[in-house]
């Protein structure tokens, strides 16, 4: 008889090591000296209750006209009362209430429920944890699943999807499950399958297992991280300490799972481990400075560098940039620094100028203590105070008086008295003034010139007294060969051989798929001694400037290039900005800043040339080795756009009015894309049809999987539906996530 959990009492294959309903851990039975041959009786397990269906569904179904085509054809044969599911090209699962079902016939209700997962609460806090845990082999004989997650991990498990069976009561068949390990920490690298039948994983405790299909074998205890190939070895770090700062790298195989040999000591961590003969680490190299290495499972570990910055790794590639040696002074690069030796105080008398001063005469004033007499028309005098002038009077006499004069005002507002003014000044004073004498001269005001200082000019030269005094030790710093700027090597190590790319580096950092770098020779201007607050003005120069003929590094193909002087310039006006962004895609290179144009340069030999703009309010989303993708939108706040897809300069529109909640471009042309803004439920789908346009396909979608050229499978409200190419099909209700074991390919994803 089958294996029942002593636990659970749930009918178990003979061979599991856990119960996999409980988790329990299972024993052995003893075989038996001469075993009886005996009838297998099929149990009917207790059929669980039937979940609740939606009694209606009134979302619109958009049918949509592109190629037309069926799902191959799924047979159902019969095994005694028990019948299978045959093998499908692409099978499906999906998640619905907390449990996993697989589709093989493209039919409603047609799932068969065969494992428990998650609950809705936890699925809800942790979404991408079970979609990023559920996974075909390889080969797509196994599907790879976590069971009774609870938030902090679960049980690994696996099926074979073909001999998934559906009883005729509803209840579940656990026979074919395989339980591989239970308490499975809840990490991004939870487990990695090596082949169809082997899996790396680890546990709560952080031990490293390995599972080949029969048996279960410990590799370590207290690992880090790990990553497998598809030869069968194994890295994985062991932390040294509490802090985990320092770990070291270890290596086994899948043959020889006890013996392990050490890579490499006293790491931080792993940069890259996409080639396990090549190992990319950062080392500490003590006082705070961080190295490269490479390790490896047949090579010494080789440390490549001991104070650098990684720029871009790749396979068995990284680029990195490591200290020369030599570096630049500070002080050399400051002109204005004599001014230290010669630095006075400011004297006051140097900054004398003479200015003419008009003073309110009355009747007692002395006329000839002034240079010349003055009245105005536009001023406030003694004999109009309060703020008031002569313009201000209302009387016939005073505006008279004004529409005769005011235009012989100076530039301070003044007019010189003559007799004849005089005169006039007299009259006015004897028809609106209290009849003393001399009253007139109220009206009047004395001119002298007189010598102050020019406090503007005198406190500007103090302050640059004191700005040049504390210039003193500003100097010192930037004579200290403490503060002096470190020159670089920029290297790139390649299949074990390492290479110069450039010395004399100043700065160096990666773009989108490339690296770009300037250096010493770039940099011939100063700063002047005044300008500079602290030293961090004059470092600034050794800094990447978009507007001079930088260095730069396809990653593609590990080209390097130089711009040139007329793609500085627009390069320098279009990146001048946190905002901007280079690509390079085919032998072209673009340019964009969000919501602004987009410019495009060609590359001749290594240098790339002049930009030409392409799109005007246009943003770079993406670019492969030889396309540029890129959208355009008259109104930045809008949510819809145009997209397309440039390659050398010839740019094609691939889809219009959608929306960049979900953007597909697929090999074969199809393009899926979001035509709404996205909401809680999720967004409006549409599709491409034929005549370029994009036709509305379903409301509230949340994901979506390709299958084939005629099959897409997607959720929409929460619902599971198959669209054909010409009708949409209901299939499931409550689904969460769905996988499948394969899917169309695409060259661009947004």
């Amino acid at each position: 008889m089958r294996m029942k959990c002593p636990k659970c009492g749930t009918t178990v294959k003979d061979d599991a090591k856990f119960c996999f309903a409980c988790g329990a851990k299972l024993e052995q039975p003893k075989a038996l000296a001469e075993p009886e041959k005996i009838e297998v009786q099929h149990v009917k397990m207790k059929p669980e209750a039937p979940k609740a269906k939606k009694k209606g569904n009134n979302k619109k179904v958009g049918k949509i006209v592109v190629a037309v085509g069926v799902c191959a054809a799924v047979v159902v044969v019969g095994v005694n009362i028990v019948p299978r599911l045959t093998q499908t090209d692409n099978p499906c699962v999906y998640l619905s209430d907390g449990s996993y079902n697989l589709l093989t016939k493209m039919k409603k209700d047609s799932g068969v429920d065969f494992a428990d997962g998650v609950s809705t609460a936890v699925f809800e806090n942790s979404p991408y944890t079970i979609k990023g845990r559920t996974q075909f082999s390889p080969s797509g004989k196994y599907l790879y699943f976590y069971n009774n997650y609870d938030g902090n991990g679960g049980t690994l498990c696996r099926i074979r999807w073909d001999k998934i069976k559906k009883n005729s009561s509803g209840s579940r068949d656990y026979e074919n499950i395989e339980t591989i390990g239970s308490n499975i920490s809840d990490t991004y690298n939870i487990y990695r399958l090596i082949s169809d039948d082997e899996v790396i994983y680890k546990d709560t405790s952080d031990s490293l297992y390995y599972y080949n299909g029969e048996e279960t074998t410990k590799i370590a205890k207290q690992a880090a991280d790990f990553w497998v190939d598809e030869n069968g070895r194994i890295v994985y770090t062991r932390k040294d300490d509490e802090s985990g700062e320092v770990c070291t790298l270890f290596g086994v195989t899948t043959k020889e799972p006890d013996n392990k040999i050490k890579l490499a000591s006293n790491i931080a961590w792993v940069v890259c481990a996409d080639d396990l003969d090549n190992i990319f680490v950062r080392t500490n190299s003590g006082e705070d400075n961080m190295g490269v290495g490479v390790a490896g499972f047949d090579r010494d570990f080789q440390v490549l560098s001991k104070n650098s910055e990684v720029l871009s790794y790749k396979d068995d590639c990284i680029y990195y940039t490591d200290d020369s040696g030599d570096s630049l002074s500070l002080y050399d690069y400051v002109e204005g620094t004599d001014v230290i030796d010669t630095l006075k105080e400011p004297v006051e008398e140097d900054y004398q100028i003479t200015q003419d001063k008009y003073e309110m005469l009355d009747e007692y004033s002395t006329l000839e203590d002034y240079e010349a007499i003055y009245t105005s028309c536009t001023k406030e005098s003694m004999f109009t105070p309060d703020g008031e002038n002569l313009e201000d009077q209302p009387e016939a006499e005073f505006q008279a008086f004004v529409k005769k004069y005011k235009n012989l005002e100076n530039e301070d507002g003044y007019i010189q008295v003559t007799d004849e003014i005089k005169d006039e000044l007299k009259n006015l004073a004897a028809l609106y003034g209290e009849g003393y004498e001399n009253e007139w001269q109220e009206l009047c005001f004395g001119k002298k010139t007189e010598t102050v200082t020019d406090e503007d000019a005198y406190n500007e030269a103090w302050d640059r007294y004191y700005k040049l005094y504390s210039a003193e030790d500003l100097c010192a710093q930037l004579k200290d060969e403490n503060n002096a700027f470190p020159l670089k090597i920029l290297y790139c190590y390649k299949n074990g051989e390492t290479n110069v790319i450039s010395k004399d580096v100043l700065q160096a950092y990666s773009l989108s798929n490339s690296i770009i770098y300037n250096t010493k020779d770039m940099v011939q201007e100063k700063v002047k001694l005044e300008d500079i607050n602290d030293i961090s003005d004059v470092r600034e120069l050794f800094w990447i400037d978009y507007g001079k003929q930088n260095y730069f590094i396809r990653l593609s193909d590990d080209k390097q290039l130089q711009m040139s002087t007329e793609g500085a310039k627009y390069c320098k006006d279009q990146m001048d900005t946190d905002w901007g962004s280079i690509s390079f895609a085919g032998n072209s290179v673009y340019i964009n800043v969000e919501n602004e144009k987009t410019g495009i340069a060609s590359i001749k030999g290594d240098t790339i040339g002049a930009f030409d703009t392409i799109a005007e309010k246009s943003t770079t989303l993406s670019a492969t080795e030889t396309e540029c993708y890129y959208v355009t939108t008259e109104n930045p706040d809008d949510y819809y756009v145009d997209l397309y897809s440039d390659k050398d300069g010839k740019s094609t529109l691939l889809a219009q009015d959608i929306t960049l909640q979900s953007v597909s471009v697929y090999e074969d042309g199809q393009i899926l894309a979001s035509t709404s803004p996205y909401n809680n439920n999720g967004y409006e789908l549409s599709t491409l049809g034929k005549k370029g346009n994009m036709s509305y396909l379903a409301d509230d979608v949340s994901a979506y999987l390709r299958l084939d050229e005629k099959n897409l499978l997607y959720i929409s409200d929460g619902d599971l539906y198959l669209y054909d190419g010409e009708d949409t099909e209901l299939l499931a209700y409550d689904v969460d996530c769905m996988w499948s074991r394969k899917s169309m390919n695409t060259k661009f994803t947004y």
